[in-house]
């Protein structure tokens, strides 16, 4: 797959999980950042989704969004159990939530109104919840990487890891043989190579 690489090289295995500071600097954002940060900026009252499938680079745009702009409390339901309370606990200017399924539907009717601005993530669009409860949204679909994109983060994440300066190279056709593989299925192409270079 990708030609010499060896564990001298590295300081750790480049394909693992990441910091939400060491994913911010590998990312290559996706293009509709700068229109989500827009309407988080905006005044209107709003339900912000991004969707689409899993491994698809949504919760880490999500942080990184939040990251970007400074301000809002972050809930990733699917690493907390206790949030319910927390969560309709009171009217919100800005919030951020991964993996909106986690809450009850009874209670996302109530946080959409709840909350000015609600920047989420879904596997599904969830516009007829807005509707339902009366709030504008706009969704953003999150698909995987591309050709470009894949073979960009890979070198920022090999380079991040890096003992020392002799970076190797990821042709283009290890790149086109994980999509043909994986398709843009982004967080399955990492648990592949992390597996496949377990000993880094």
């Amino acid at each position: 797959m990708i030609d010499a690489l060896s564990k001298g090289d590295f300081n750790y295995n480049p394909f693992g999980g990441l910091s939400d500071d060491e994913s911010f600097r590998v990312i290559v954002p996706n293009r509709h950042v700068d229109q989500i940060i827009a309407d988080i900026d905006n005044s209107a009252k709003q339900v912000i989704e991004l969707v689409g499938k899993k491994g698809r680079g949504k919760t880490t745009h999500l942080k990184y969004i939040r990251s970007l702009i400074g301000t809002g409390d972050l809930f990733e339901l699917s690493k907390r159990e206790n949030f319910r309370n927390e969560l309709l606990s009171g009217p919100r200017e800005l919030l951020f939530i991964d993996s909106i399924h986690h809450l009850p539907l009874l209670d996302r009717l109530k946080l959409y109104k709840l909350v000015d601005k609600l920047v989420i993530t879904t596997h599904i669009s969830r516009a007829f919840e807005y509707s339902f409860s009366g709030v504008k949204y706009k969704g953003y679909r999150f698909g995987g990487v591309n050709k470009d994109q894949l073979q960009l983060v890979l070198q920022r994440r090999m380079e991040l890891a890096m003992s020392n300066t002799i970076l190797p190279k990821i042709s283009e056709k290890d790149i086109d043989k994980l999509l043909s593989i994986y398709g843009d299925d982004f967080r399955s192409i990492l648990k592949f190579l992390y597996q496949k270079y377990s000993d880094l």
